[in-house]
């Protein structure tokens, strides 16, 4: 990721664009590339360049298989997207999981109780 980061565009352009975003470059061990992550909020957030934003909602999104706000809430408080919420939405509407057929219960309207009452009374009972 910090490869795809030293190649993005978007990055540089969030940078310098007037937000409330404070990045700093963190070099990482086993990589001679730096990093760039959002500390303004306490935690490290790293900045996702466009190939591996499906792969991160990818990740968060199964969690609960919650709709497009949740994970895009889930995905914020990690990472730094743009265009977040219709990445987020585009990827739920296309969720298989939450479209499956879920189980049927079919009740009875007219239960052996009511059967054997007369009507009037069963009004009556309903009326109370």
């Amino acid at each position: 990721m910090a490869r795809a980061q030293a190649d993005d565009e978007e990055l540089f352009t969030f940078q310098s664009a007037n937000s409330n975003l404070v990045f700093k470059t963190i070099s990482l061990a086993l990589q001679s590339t730096p990093l760039h992550c959002d500390v303004s909020t306490g935690n490290y957030r790293p900045f996702v360049p466009k190939p591996f934003r499906t792969t991160i909602i990818n990740m968060i999104h199964p969690l609960a298989h919650s709709g497009a706000k949740a994970t895009t809430n889930g995905v914020k408080q990690r990472f730094i997207l743009t265009s977040l919420r219709k990445d987020c939405t585009e990827f739920c509407k296309h969720c298989i999981l939450p479209k499956s057929p879920k189980s049927v219960v079919t009740l009875n309207p007219q239960s052996m109780i009511f059967h054997y009452l007369p009507q009037d009374l069963v009004i009556f009972i309903w009326m109370l």
